[in-house]
């Protein structure tokens, strides 16, 4: 059986018994970090200096690092001692190897309220002592605009990080001493993903140029020009550099498909430039070395359709990487004693960390449910915030919209109307009262994101219940007057990409809608892969019968993620039915709901009297007793 044709039937192992299987039995451990992370507290100098060799840069004179105005004495990064295991129960749950909290703080990219802002965090319990020790997760940037990929410079001193503040995504370099944020790269078009080197001299970065993405080094004084290493017409991107100092990994889709890139930076011809031989493992991601520079993790997808994260000796470059357990953005901590990663479901992102050898099914830290989705995350021993404009995480977000109409709690148990949408293009343009609102302001911010109206016009809003339920689905979100089915037609004008992201056997779907204005001042660039639903029909038996393919080619130019967009503003996707490959209504790709955890059944109860729900004709499954 070929592995787009694995069946998506509802008697297909769920998913999540899967994943979850990791945090129920580490449920104790959940709450008492969850306390941890939103009790008060404040953030002072944190813990010890790093460690780190300072190898020979590029065969180059560096400019003048910004590290060179500080002084600092590293010293050693302390040994986390692992306390006595729990043992494992019998269905195949890791066990938890639980530790004294290594004195490290892990700095991260969060998307909430709207923004992803960049955090600092230490989710450490002291299981031997009974006390919660480390920092509650504590907001370090502010402002409207997107902050994501932090890298920590070797010394601590710095924050490289990736901006669209001043209009264009660039990398700035926030100083840990001071609080002070510089812009890096000023460059015309997009610039993000830094990496340093083990001497804080240079960084490299993936950016946007002559219409593909490149993998670009720079003097971390920001002096010189680019020196580009991947130099290639195909996508680069996610570079880290390897603490040794000679070489930078990196994605590449050079080959249809992604791979890992090595560039040998004492070579970077492109005889240097030389791919991980990875077989049967798809949709690599975020490649990053380990402390000493020998072993190489990143995540993939496995034949089940589970990302996993590997890890590859390169001591031992012809062995196959070794799968270490689910994950989807790796991070190597604990002075090289544990490897983080975030795991992400299709609504939630969890961290959870592994020890560094891997010698059995275990975890270092049960799994931790974060605010939002993560893009990027760093890992240093010694970093202060003093200087730093912090606050506590404010666990309860607010609405990103204005309520008009009513909210779910004001209107209490009233029966609620349906409200005309202004300038809508659809068949019946009506939402519910208490969508309406947020419907607006999505309309409004996808305008401005995107630069036009793509929510102007729909393919459905309500409907009513004499519309026979397409594909035969009978509990047709549409019906509530909460739901939205986007218009295709952007999507035949390649002015929309759909994007298939698997969960094991469940498929849910990713929009991303193209940019009006191409300079950079809008959207980023992708790196994913579209979907290709008119592949069905391109004569091919495997397409056929897998629902379409996907394209071995990634879009050009700048796209904004309208998912992630519409999650913000309350507008929850759904997955494929199990039948979608051979009928094309029933994928959703195009649903989106304004649900607020109600089930369709609540949600029609808000419009309709109880009766409308009572089935005409039940289905007996046995014959009643004589």
């Amino acid at each position: 059986m070929l592995r787009s044709e694995i069946p998506e039937d509802e008697g297909a192992p769920d998913f999540w018994s899967d994943r979850l299987s990791l945090i129920a039995a580490g449920s104790l451990g959940v709450i008492l970090i969850l306390i941890l992370t939103f009790s008060l507290g404040s953030p002072g100098k944190l813990f010890a200096s790093r460690t780190e060799t300072a190898p020979a840069a590029l065969n180059t004179s560096p400019p003048t690092s910004p590290t060179q105005s500080h002084s600092s004495t590293p010293t050693p990064a302390p040994t986390i001692t692992p306390l006595p295991s729990i043992t494992a129960v019998s269905n195949g749950t890791p066990e938890y190897v639980h530790f004294k909290p290594s004195y490290g703080t892990l700095i991260l990219s969060l998307h909430h309220q709207g923004k992803y802002q960049l955090f600092a965090y230490q989710p450490f319990l002291d299981y031997e002592a009974g006390e919660l020790t480390g920092l509650p997760l504590t907001q370090i940037t502010h402002g409207n605009w997107d902050n994501i990929h932090p890298a920590i410079s070797p010394d601590g001193k710095w924050i490289a990080f990736a901006s669209n503040r001043e209009g264009r995504w660039d990398i700035y370099l926030l100083d840990l001493d001071f609080g002070e944020i510089s812009n890096f790269s000023n460059s015309a078009s997009y610039s993000a993903y830094p990496t340093w080197s083990p001497d804080g001299k240079w960084l490299a970065y993936e950016a946007y140029r002559n219409g593909n993405l490149e993998i670009m080094i720079r003097g971390a004084a920001g002096e010189g020009d680019e020196i580009n290493i991947s130099n290639n017409p195909a996508d680069d991107f996610s570079p880290h550099w390897s603490p040794q100092g000679r070489k930078v990994s990196y994605i590449t889709t050079r080959d249809g498909k992604k791979q890992i890139y090595i560039a040998d930076l004492d070579h970077i011809d492109e005889e240097k430039i030389f791919p991980l031989r990875i077989d049967d493992i798809n949709n690599l991601g975020h490649p990053i070395w380990s402390d000493q520079g020998r072993f190489l993790a990143w995540s993939g997808e496995d034949h089940q359709g589970h990302n996993q994260v590997y890890v590859w000796d390169s001591e031992n470059p012809e062995v196959n990487p070794v799968e270490y357990g689910l994950g989807d953005w790796p991070l190597w901590g604990g002075g090289g004693n544990l490897l983080y990663t975030t795991i992400e479901s299709p609504e939630e992102t969890y961290l959870t960390a592994y020890p560094s050898k891997k010698t059995a099914p275990q975890v270092m830290l049960p799994a931790v449910k974060l605010p939002g989705r993560v893009r990027g995350l760093s890992w240093a021993a010694d970093i202060t915030l003093e200087a730093i404009d912090t606050s506590l995480f404010e666990p309860d977000p607010k609405d990103l919209w204005t309520w008009t109409h009513g909210s779910l709690e004001q209107v209490g148990n009233k029966d609620l109307d349906l409200i005309i949408l202004d300038d809508v293009q659809a068949p019946s343009p009506k939402l519910n009262q208490l969508a309406v609102d947020s419907f607006a302001a999505l309309r409004k911010q996808v305008k401005i994101e995107s630069g036009w109206d793509f929510l102007g016009e729909l393919t459905n809003a309500y409907q009513s219940l004499t519309t026979p339920p397409e594909a035969g689905i009978q509990k047709n979100w549409l019906y509530t007057g909460r739901a939205i089915e986007i218009n295709n037609l952007p999507l035949m004008a390649d002015w929309m990409i759909v994007v298939r992201e698997k969960y094991g056997a469940h498929t849910y779907w990713r929009l991303f809608l193209r940019a009006r204005s191409q300079d950079g001042s809008q959207g980023q660039p992708l790196k994913e892969y579209p979907w290709d639903f008119d592949g069905q029909q391109a004569g091919s038996l495997q397409a056929y019968e897998a629902g379409g393919h996907q394209r071995n080619t990634i879009p050009s130019g700048y796209w904004i993620d309208f998912t992630e967009l519409a999650a913000s503003y309350g507008w929850k996707r759904f997955p494929a039915l199990p039948y979608w490959r051979s009928t094309y209504p029933a994928s959703q790709w195009n649903l989106f709901a304004f649900t607020q955890e109600l089930t369709w059944e609540q949600a029609m109860l808000e419009i309709y009297p109880s009766a409308v729900l009572i089935t005409p004709t039940p289905l007996v499954d046995t014959p009643p007793n004589p």
